[in-house]
């Protein structure tokens, strides 16, 4: 069974990150399996964060390069429907 959208809030939430960081990582499922991913590779959660809401999606917006296309062309695993 898939995590459930309040259960991947509460782990987030769990990992030490602000109430809105939350919010924003699992707003988009493609991005909360692409911090996942980057937790799984051993990233801090903070730095990660950081990085995904700051210049990850800058860079997204700018190239309209979403996420989930992004996952798959780096081998991050991305979700299906």
């Amino acid at each position: 069974m898939r995590e459930l959208p309040s259960q991947k809030r509460a782990r987030f939430g769990a990992l030490g990150l602000s109430t809105y960081d939350v919010l924003l990582l699992t707003d988009d499922v493609a991005t909360a399996a692409y911090f996942d991913a980057a937790l799984a590779a051993g990233a801090p959660a903070k730095l990660a964060t950081n990085w995904i809401l700051s210049d990850l999606s800058a860079h997204c917006n700018v190239s309209r390069f979403p996420v989930p296309l992004l996952g798959n062309a780096t081998g991050v695993p991305t979700p299906t429907a």
